[in-house]
């Protein structure tokens, strides 16, 4: 038996939707060379729908390609232990991360000031760690 549970019906998603961008926009007010990268599993949606809601008051300039990569070889970290293989795949994530924004940073011309992660990957410590810490040694 695999029984759908509703969690948080429309209206009340996009209740929160709207606080949370409402509580962005107290916390930072200019968006201007600001970036919001999603990261999987749901943090593309999530970011569309921030996006959607912070530009019926600001201008946001979004990246429209994705930068999702759903293969990538991981052939590098065979024979690693189990925690020194996550940790390389990890760093090798960060650092696919930071390239994108260099990227989208580059297309703009711009210097961003700000970059703002949805989705489960943004509570992952490291990453967001080796993210800063390949934007940093640019």
């Amino acid at each position: 038996m695999n029984e759908q549970r509703e969690i948080l019906n429309s209206t009340q998603l996009e209740i929160i939707i709207k606080r949370l961008s409402q509580e962005l926009i107290e916390s930072h007010q200019d968006f201007s060379n600001s970036v919001i990268v999603s990261l999987q599993p749901r943090g593309k949606y999530l970011a569309k729908r921030i996006i959607s809601c912070l530009s019926e008051n600001f201008n946001i300039n979004s990246y429209k390609n994705s930068m999702d990569i759903k293969d990538f070889d991981v052939s590098f970290a065979r024979g690693l232990s189990l925690e020194d293989g996550c940790a390389i795949i990890t760093s090798f994530t960060g650092y696919l991360i930071a390239k994108g924004i260099e990227y989208i940073n580059d297309q703009d011309n711009n210097i961003l000031k700000r970059c703002l992660l949805c989705g489960g990957g943004r509570k992952n410590n490291f990453l967001i760690e080796c993210i800063k810490n390949h934007l940093s040694n640019k």
